[in-house]
């Protein structure tokens, strides 16, 4: 087995995942804003909006030791439930597609699995969506569900040494 290289070791990713345009698959993106304005962190915690960048965020999840990933979701659960996964747990929760040509969560993970690129640590918090249709804006259970979605993304990066607080408290 390979060793990890050390500065790569050293890094996190907090990544959001999701189309604003189609109503509560933006999900993900929005909670990276929302966690980019409430709380503070290092350096070694990248934070992306990942959108729609379907295989290419391989390379993302291939850059960290720990990653965790925000994502709309479609049940179990009624709207605005938060999960918390781990990767493992993929193939048993349905992800969103918008087409049958659209590159799944579950894909990307098999495919960083396969390549030898997944993180050692690696969550799925998805939040169960309630309106998947074209259109600007989240559900209001889905917006409701960001600040829980936030609390338990904070919890993992903490418990794996990245230390993230919210701006109006003191660190944790």
């Amino acid at each position: 087995m390979a060793r990890e290289r050390p500065e790569i070791a050293r890094k996190a990713l907090l990544l959001g995942l999701g189309n604003p345009l189609w109503g509560d698959d933006g999900a993900g993106s929005e909670a990276v804003r929302l966690f980019r304005r409430l709380y503070r962190y290092p350096d070694t915690l990248q934070v992306v909006d990942g959108g729609t960048l379907g295989i290419g965020l391989v390379a993302w999840l291939g850059s960290v030791a720990a990653a965790v990933i925000l994502d709309a979701a479609i049940g179990p659960g009624s709207p605005g439930t938060v999960l918390d996964l781990p990767c493992r747990r993929l193939a048993r929760t349905r992800w969103l597609r918008l087409s049958e040509h659209e590159v799944g969560l579950d894909d990307v993970v098999a495919l960083a699995t396969w390549c030898g690129r997944l993180p050692r640590r690696l969550r799925v918090v998805g939040i169960v969506a309630a309106r998947l249709a074209p259109g600007v804006g989240l559900s209001e259970p889905v917006r409701q569900a960001l600040p829980q979605a936030l609390d338990v993304t904070s919890r993992w990066l903490r418990r794996w040494g990245v230390a993230v607080w919210r701006k109006d408290g003191p660190p944790e």
